[in-house]
């Protein structure tokens, strides 16, 4: 369906008011919304139109952790170091498949083989892939020799080698840096709550985002680590496993956001017996403590932005709901997990100007499911059907 067309629905989610419009409608027009609220201030001329009886209206579903080049096997990190990148490459493109027919239209890649899924965004910025959902991608992981991530990290020692890295990623077209200031769940001989990057190192690397605009993320699970990430000025802590008093204090006054992402976690508990033996004694000491961490974050109202960490084990794409669903239970409830996956997530990623909302003016990004969401996010399982830049997917 090209020009302007009309879709219509039972309901309509506004992330923006957070609220569910009753009769909602979309006006498209090439690949921006035009109109976007109750289908009775529908514009004169709407083209062609689609009626979606008891159906709901949303943007398009923002994952704002995953990563393209792991595919959610029993042990991806082995996987990934066999592929070669080409082999990389088809596995990163395959995952993009999934992730925009769940109706996640745009995805945060934190952490690819090489620069794969860099240039897989360019890929789909060129219109070269049409059918995967829009990326930011950050390349490789700003890690210490020997830490987490250093399957797919840059590994430097010291604020000179950071500042190296953080130049050299941001020339090869990343669009955010990822900085690995704790040890993690997947990195055989990484503990999780011990820090790694040092202050002057990871002031470093946010020095260097900021000199050109681009935002700045750091994996920490331990304290320390996330105050130490925080006072340096990172936009976004990824998992912020283990919060106390001070460091919940300097998410509210630096206005940084949390990225949750406990279905990885999850996902390891259901398969403890399948998973390489190092994970499990990690995972049943921390996810209590994870669970703890969400709870009180959103109970001290730092806003909070969803993620799946898609690719890890016994965590494929393509499953933001599941993390919707954890969310809404420990704290947003149904309709605040649903703007941590659409609007939250996009002022996460700096892309509120395009992307988060049913808002004129912006990309024509949305998804059709059956049933009323914000009742049941369950129904986020089965979308029906997925515009993206006003083009139908599926």
């Amino acid at each position: 369906m090209e020009g302007q067309f009309t879709v219509k629905a039972s309901r309509l989610y506004d992330s923006v008011s957070n609220k569910i419009i009753d009769d909602g409608a979309v006006v498209v027009c090439g690949d921006r919304v035009v109109y976007a609220g109750a289908a009775s201030g529908l514009p004169s001329i709407q083209g062609d139109e689609l009626s979606f009886e008891n159906h709901t209206l949303l943007p398009g579903l923002i994952d704002a952790h995953v990563h393209l080049t792991m595919d959610g096997g029993a042990d991806p990190v082995l996987d990934l170091t066999r592929d070669s990148l080409p082999k990389a490459s088809f596995r990163a493109v395959r995952n993009a498949e999934k992730l925009i027919n769940a109706g996640i239209t745009t995805v945060r890649d934190c952490g690819s083989q090489g620069y794969v899924s860099v240039e897989l965004s360019e890929a789909e910025r060129s219109g070269l892939i049409k059918k995967t959902p829009r990326i930011v991608a950050c390349g490789p992981p700003i890690c210490i020799t020997g830490g987490h991530g250093n399957f797919i990290g840059m590994c430097c020692d010291g604020p000179d080698e950071v500042r190296k890295a953080a130049r050299t990623i941001i020339k090869n077209g990343a669009k955010f840096l990822k900085l690995i200031s704790t040890g993690g769940v997947i990195t055989p001989g990484s503990t999780m709550g011990a820090t790694q990057l040092d202050p002057p190192e990871v002031a470093a690397a946010v020095a260097e985002a900021k000199k050109l605009g681009l935002k700045t993320a750091a994996h920490a699970h331990g304290t320390e680590g996330i105050k130490i990430a925080l006072k340096a000025g990172v936009n976004t802590i990824e998992h912020a496993s283990y919060v106390d008093e001070e460091s919940i204090e300097l998410f509210l006054q630096t206005g940084a956001v949390f990225v949750s992402t406990l279905i990885a976690s999850q996902r390891q508990i259901e398969h403890i017996h399948e998973i390489p033996a190092f994970i499990g004694p990690k995972i049943i000491v921390h996810i209590e403590k994870e669970k703890e961490s969400i709870e009180k974050l959103i109970e001290a109202g730092v806003t909070a932005v969803a993620g799946t960490d898609a690719g890890t084990p016994y965590n494929p794409h393509g499953e933001l709901y599941l993390q919707l669903i954890t969310l809404s239970k420990l704290g947003l409830g149904n309709l605040g997990a649903l703007k941590a996956g659409t609007i939250d997530a996009a002022t996460a990623l700096n892309m509120e100007s395009d992307v988060g909302s049913l808002t004129t003016g912006k990309k024509a990004d949305f998804i059709v499911v059956k049933g009323s969401p914000e009742k049941d996010l369950a129904t986020l399982k089965e979308v029906c059907s997925v515009w993206k830049n006003g083009i139908r997917i599926c």
